[in-house]
């Protein structure tokens, strides 16, 4: 799995693939582990070549958050726009 991108969040180091999701990994564990948990908003044929413009990652106030712009197929207007945050149980 190709990485678009990578940020740290609590401690834990985050790896993005903005096709499927992220890889977590505290790696100032004694025994660190690997936890992937996939994006709830699922992908498109037609966006497939898009998404590393199209979708965002970042850190805010100790959340992961994901920005999604989807233009729905449409060649000239109108666009969607969802949003999802995944908290942290460190703090």
């Amino acid at each position: 799995m190709d990485s678009h991108g990578v940020v740290a969040v609590n401690g834990t180091i985050c790896w993005i693939n903005y096709y499927v999701g992220l890889i977590f990994c505290d790696v100032f564990e004694d025994s660190p582990e690997l936890r992937f948990v996939r994006f709830p908003i699922k992908t498109t044929p037609d966006s497939l070549s898009f998404l590393p413009s199209s979708r965002s990652v970042g850190v805010s106030n100790g959340m992961i958050r994901l920005i999604d712009v989807n233009n729905c197929g449409r060649k000239t207007s109108g666009f969607t726009i969802t949003t999802w945050t995944l908290g942290t149980d460190k703090e």
